[in-house]
């Protein structure tokens, strides 16, 4: 099954140094992806889920501890 598109509505400006846009740049064709959109938009959004993810270990450990 292909994952169907979606329409990409908002567009997110960052402002980078030279060396900070060809670093990311770089990792983004290492990495094998087609965009650097779309290498930030996957890294960004798997970060966030595993910030969520540590909360949820640390918070359960927490509660057991009690």
């Amino acid at each position: 099954m292909v994952p169907k598109m979606t329409s990409k509505a908002y567009i997110l400006r960052v402002r980078l140094t030279e060396s900070q846009l060809n670093r990311i740049k770089n990792n983004a064709q290492s990495k094998g992806y087609k965009t650097v959109s779309s290498y930030i938009r996957e890294l960004a959004l798997k970060y966030d889920q595993y910030t969520e993810e540590m909360i949820s270990k640390i918070y359960d450990k927490l509660i057991k501890n009690r």
